[in-house]
């Protein structure tokens, strides 16, 4: 993925920087906060989907 606008984006993380509460991730752009939003979905589904499983080595 690729940032479009450079400078935009350093203002961004400058100004994101400067929060009292800080995000540990920062993502840059709508493609970018789609693909990761598409990408969690799809491992949460697959958590969820498995879940019984996973369970079942509980002591």
């Amino acid at each position: 993925m690729i940032i479009k606008n450079s400078y935009k984006a350093g203002q961004v993380i400058v100004d994101v920087i400067g929060k009292d509460n800080p995000p540990k991730t920062l993502l840059l752009g709508s493609d970018t906060v789609k693909f990761v939003d598409d990408q969690l979905t799809q491992k949460l589904k697959e958590i969820k989907d498995w879940q019984n499983i996973s369970k079942e080595t509980d002591f």
